[in-house]
């Protein structure tokens, strides 16, 4: 009977401290970067989640140690869980992948929120100021005040350019088409 207690009182502690420990390992993580590579609350809040979560999982894994459940079993169906997600990670359009990038995007630590970057592709270039950094997507607001949407996997595949000041509204006309002149008859 007092295995059984044990193990309850357990597995509650280890269920209260999840949340306690995601937040006080993303609080220490804020007070050792400098003041300029801080992160935006909400981008600090979604990694606060990642980390929860994280923390869920290792917490599910030590239930099962505590519980004596069977690891053949577990590990079988852990396998093909991580496989799963694996392929869904890397894949160039899933969602897990927005996800991915986002972390990857995270970890650059001139990608924040309020800096102004362009995205080129190809012979095309948007510039803009990064206002949102979720994890699926980002958002830019353009010189004209128009919000363009990237999702995450595709800045990873293009090449970024931070630049060092805010892009400059072209004040030149734009050149009119000139129709050809009409020679002859």
């Amino acid at each position: 009977m007092t295995d059984l207690i044990v193990r309850i009182l357990a597995s509650i502690a280890m269920v209260v401290l999840v949340p306690w420990l995601s937040d006080w390992v993303v609080e220490a993580v804020m007070r050792l970067l400098p003041e300029r590579k801080r992160m935006a609350t909400a981008v600090a809040q979604k990694v606060k989640l990642f980390l929860t979560t994280l923390f869920a999982f290792v917490v599910l894994i030590l239930l099962a140690w505590l519980w004596h459940l069977d690891w053949r079993t577990l590990l079988l169906l852990g396998s093909s869980i991580f496989a799963i997600i694996g392929v869904a990670l890397f894949a160039s359009w899933s969602i897990l992948s927005n996800i991915t990038s986002f972390f990857i995007l995270l970890s650059q630590g001139r990608l924040m929120h309020g800096a102004y970057i362009r995205v080129v592709d190809g012979p095309h270039a948007m510039e803009g100021q990064i206002i949102d950094m979720g994890l699926f997507h980002f958002e830019l607001r353009d010189i004209d005040g128009n919000t363009i949407i990237y999702p995450n996997n595709f800045l990873i595949v293009r090449p970024l350019v931070v630049l060092k000041h805010p892009p400059k509204k072209d004040e030149s006309p734009e050149p009119k088409d000139e129709e050809p002149a009409q020679t002859g008859s």
